[in-house]
């Protein structure tokens, strides 16, 4: 949207095909079907969902997505757990003759 607010939508969750976000709650954190679970979202990665879920639910994945998963698509799922993603340490630096960062102007 032009505001850039999260545009969502509630449905039945039973209505929902595999591989679509969602949430139970306002204040509760992404949720996803897949290979028959529920799963819950987080930066660390996926861990089991609730157990109790509500009929209907806040859908997070744009509508034209979950619709293009509904005709046919299918999304990448899976549920292995990701280890923590490492960030790369810098090695080289402008003294050590390394590369220059962008925009690098030597004053």
């Amino acid at each position: 949207s032009r505001s850039r607010a999260q545009v969502t939508y509630e449905a039945m969750l039973s209505e929902l095909p595999e591989g679509v976000f969602f949430k139970i709650a306002p204040a509760g954190g992404p949720l996803v079907r897949c290979k028959g679970k529920v799963l819950a979202w987080s930066f660390e990665g996926y861990s089991a969902g609730p157990d109790a879920l509500p009929d209907r639910v806040e859908v997070l994945t744009p509508e034209p997505t979950v619709k293009a998963i509904a005709a046919g698509y299918v999304p990448m799922c899976s549920f292995t757990p990701t280890p923590k993603p490492r960030h790369p340490r810098v090695t080289a630096s402008r003294a050590s003759g390394g590369p220059r960062p962008t925009g690098w102007r030597d004053g």
